[in-house]
C-alpha cells in the first residue's frame, strides 16, 4: 500500500513540472491505471468471495453427510 502511495505523490510532483498538454495526458494515464487496479481488485474480490462459498458448500455438504452417517449409526444401534 504504502508503494502506491508513494507512486501516486511522485506522478502528482512529476505533474506540476510538466505542460498543460503533458499534464492532461498524465492524468488520462493516471486515472486509467488507478481504474485498471481497481477492476484487478474487484476481480480478486470476487475470486475470493468463490472460494469462500465453495468451502462454505463443501463444509455444509460434510456436515450433512456426517448428520446422516450418525442418524444411520444410531437407528442402527437402537434396533
Amino acid at each position: 500500500m504504502m508503494i502506491k502511495l508513494k507512486e501516486h505523490r511522485d506522478e502528482y510532483l512529476s505533474i506540476f513540472n510538466q505542460s498543460e498538454e503533458e499534464r492532461s495526458r498524465t492524468e488520462k494515464i493516471r486515472l486509467d491505471k488507478q481504474e485498471q487496479d481497481n477492476y484487478n481488485k474487484q476481480q480478486i474480490l470476487t475470486q475470493f468471495e468463490k472460494k469462500v462459498q465453495a468451502e462454505v458448500d463443501t463444509r455444509i455438504s460434510n456436515e450433512d453427510e456426517l448428520r446422516k452417517y450418525l442418524e444411520t449409526k444410531f437407528v442402527h444401534f437402537h434396533e
